[in-house]
């Protein structure tokens, strides 16, 4: 099923796109779409095995899942994700429109590049 999601969908994961994280540049990063759909990207660091030799973090392709549990804390009463605790069903039927993929993924990209630097090793 290809999701198509809404311009506003689009700029609220854009403004609230944070990834939780360990310590390292791994993370999660988790946005409900409906009671039961919820849209994922992972962020994995230098060291783990799902990112190219040739970078320093990565960010993988999109997932949708049923459910995501996650703890939280609080902070001048907003309350955010502190930790993805695990994940629900993957629907692996569930594809996002490639040129929505692409703004979000960029995005992260750059929120990402604000704190962790360069993507790829050989980047001045």
């Amino acid at each position: 099923m290809n999701i198509i999601l809404k311009d506003s969908v689009i700029e609220d994961i854009k403004n609230t796109a944070k990834f939780t994280v360990d310590g390292c540049a791994c993370g999660d990063f988790a946005y409900q779409l409906d009671t039961n759909l919820w849209i994922t990207f992972y962020r994995s660091c230098r060291k783990s095995s799902g990112t190219p030799d040739n970078k320093l973090w990565h960010i993988h392709e999109v997932e949708f899942y049923d459910d995501v549990k996650f703890s939280h804390y609080e902070r001048d009463g907003v309350r955010y994700i502190d930790q993805v605790e695990g994940y629900g069903n993957k629907l692996d039927n569930y594809r996002l429109n490639n040129e929505q993929e692409l703004i979000i993924m960029q995005h992260l990209k750059e929120i990402t590049k604000e704190h962790w630097r360069n993507e790829y090793r050989n980047e001045d």
